[in-house]
């Protein structure tokens, strides 16, 4: 899930605020798997209970830390 791996995200939301951006982010996920996943990224099980699961825990993540 979101916020489970190394990035260091209050950094990276401190960095994008001192600057000033005002823009839009996006993160890409993986939320099911399709024919040509394996092949591509070399991920051979389903990484999430469903995708719905992924983009709410992603948001509730993202909004936790922006605060």
């Amino acid at each position: 899930m979101l916020g489970g791996g190394n990035i260091d995200w209050q950094g990276l939301f401190a960095a994008l605020k001192e600057i000033g951006y005002g823009g839009v982010g996006s993160l890409e996920t993986f939320g099911s798997s399709s024919p040509e996943l394996p092949a591509i990224t070399s991920i051979w099980r389903e990484l999430f209970p469903s995708p719905d699961e992924l983009a709410r825990e992603g948001l509730a993540f993202l909004t936790r830390l922006k605060g």
